[in-house]
């Protein structure tokens, strides 16, 4: 062999070494979080013949011991820990996201994001996790239904449409990804095909995603709730009212609120959709409730959990203490989970008190503090998951792990 071709022939096995040892040593895989808020786990097997890309994932039902919120459920996902910081308090700012620049601010405070550092994964994130509509669905009582999944359906085509381009280029290692599109759909549509255009749409994204990503990509596609059918909204002030919790005489006058009642001598109130606060004193603006603490708690869960409608009991006899899951003090003492059929009225936009304790809700479907195990979430991959079942806390674990 002559010395021009030993060169050659050490320059490709050169060559060839630098390429192997980028691939071994220092290319990373890439990893894709879409994150989807309320993709139901019924609906996606009784269409699974319709929703090919969504089938061919490998699945693990998602279980969880609270009732669900959420911007506390994303955050309590990728910290690894319960997190509840519902997004309608503008004083917080920790783990909340009240504008989309913000959304980067609970990916930085992860677990998730920690392991990227580590991993030195550099990240982007895509977000149309619209809880503004969220809001106003719940809310406001004469929302425009048509407005609602024109909005929804414009943030699903731009996030789409953004990510896509994006993903072309190859450029960061981890890639997050959220919609709540099938979410705001299948809280005010009845028709079950105007829900499924939704899933087939996330279907459709998922196997463009599929065509575009390299071998080594890990896809997770997170769902972490359903929905049921509901038609009555419950509200809880009334009750406290009702029951001589919360002092005053919501008969007095038309249009009755929190603010109308006589805090300085109460004992709980619900100023939040499905959390009751003890009115603790040194807590509370008009606390007074000190030595006895516990007890008040422990008899407000009693008092409620006689709550029934036409024989129905309301309440899961199970209120949830927050203490044994949370330990921020700017949640309430005690989380609601209601059964199929029923919603939290929402005190939040006036801290109104309703003139009784149920009525009629326009929503079609709900998730926020229904029990856990009538709403299952779920994890979907390209790569084989350890188990089919999994609590939502180990989700940040199993997207670590799964090789």
């Amino acid at each position: 062999m002559s010395n021009k071709k030993k060169i050659i022939l050490i320059s490709i096995i050169v060559i060839i070494l630098v390429i192997a040892s980028y691939f071994i040593f220092f290319r990373k895989d890439k990893i894709i979080i879409l994150y989807v808020e309320g993709l139901d786990i019924k609906l996606l097997e009784e269409y699974s013949e319709q929703l090919p890309n969504l089938k061919s994932l490998s699945q693990a039902k998602m279980n969880s011991e609270v009732p669900l919120n959420n911007p506390s459920t994303l955050s309590s996902i990728f910290s690894g820990q319960y997190i509840y910081q519902p997004w309608f308090l503008k004083e917080t700012v920790d783990y909340t996201i009240q504008e989309e620049n913000n959304f980067s601010k609970i990916l930085e405070q992860t677990e998730l994001f920690k392991y990227s550092q580590d991993q030195k994964l550099s990240i982007k994130s895509f977000n149309k996790l619209n809880w503004d509509l969220e809001k106003k669905i719940h809310l406001t009582e004469d929302f425009d239904v048509n407005e609602i999944i024109q909005e929804a359906q414009n943030d699903f085509q731009i996030l789409e449409k953004d990510f896509l381009n994006y993903l072309v280029e190859d450029q960061d290692n981890l890639l997050f990804i959220g919609t709540n599109y099938p979410a705001l759909v299948t809280q005010v549509l009845e028709d079950e095909n105007q829900v499924l255009e939704a899933y087939q749409k996330i279907d459709n994204l998922i196997g463009q995603m599929q065509n575009l990503m390299k071998k080594n990509t890990k896809l997770f596609i997170i769902s972490p709730f359903g929905f049921v059918n509901v038609d009555k909204s419950i509200d809880i002030n009334n009750t406290l009212v009702y029951r001589g919790f919360l002092k005053g005489n919501y008969r007095a006058k038309e249009d009755y609120f929190i603010s109308d009642c006589n805090l300085a001598e109460s004992f709980a109130y619900s100023p939040r959709a499905g959390e009751i606060f003890v009115n603790k004193l040194g807590r509370e603006k008009f606390g007074q409730v000190s030595d006895d603490f516990q007890a008040v708690v422990e008899d407000t869960a009693y008092v409620l959990s006689f709550i029934d409608y036409e024989g129905d009991s309301l309440i899961d006899t199970q209120l949830f203490n927050t203490s044994d899951y949370f330990p921020e003090n700017n949640i309430g003492e005690l989380l609601i989970s209601l059964p199929a059929g029923y919603s939290i009225f929402w005190p939040e936009s006036e801290n109104k008190i309703l003139h009784s304790i149920i009525k009629d809700t326009n929503l079609k479907k709900e998730h926020l503090n229904i029990k856990p195990s009538l709403i299952p979430g779920f994890v979907l991959s390209n790569k084989e998951l350890i188990s089919d079942q999994i609590d939502y806390l180990d989700i940040l674990k199993l997207i670590i792990d799964v090789k």
